[in-house]
């Protein structure tokens, strides 16, 4: 792990979300409740100054609340297209070629060392091993491939 310390990036909207994003800051600003005279003492102040949104940055724009946040964020992703399902699909065809590729090298080491059955001596045992050996890397290979297209996300 490494000592270093990032610090969250301020939401940006999106340029086509940037009116929806500045609405909802004049709706929130418009609703919140301004502290009157009877907030006079120092505990009061301090209760009505926590219920309010803190402000966020140099211009003082509040932050949008979690829940507003996300149900925005779900509609964004909603709006975006679907960039990385052929790319899945490519990925997993792939990863079967590659394993059924595999499986036969395997097969055809194994029935090469039962076939040289000691004719071969140490030469062909070696052969085959590395065929068996190279096999299951491919195997391997094909596995890897299906967990890496079932991980993949939206970009």
């Amino acid at each position: 792990m490494s000592d270093d310390v990032r610090t969250p990036r301020r939401f940006e909207p999106p340029p086509w979300e940037r009116d929806q994003f500045e609405e909802l800051r004049r709706r929130r600003e418009s609703e919140r409740p301004a502290p009157g005279p009877e907030a006079g003492d120092a505990l009061a102040q301090g209760v009505v100054a926590a219920a309010q949104p803190a402000a966020s940055g140099a211009d003082g724009e509040a932050e949008a609340l979690p829940a507003e946040v996300d149900v925005m964020m779900m509609e964004l992703v909603a709006q975006e297209p679907d960039a990385v399902g052929p790319f899945r699909m490519a990925g997993l065809i792939l990863a079967a070629i590659v394993g059924i590729v595999g499986i036969g090298t395997v097969i055809a080491g194994v029935v090469g060392l039962v076939m040289q059955g000691g004719r071969g001596g140490a030469m062909g045992a070696l052969a085959a091993s590395i065929v068996i050996a190279f096999g299951l890397l491919l195997v391997a290979g094909g596995g890897w491939l299906t967990v890496l297209a079932l991980r993949q996300r939206g970009a």
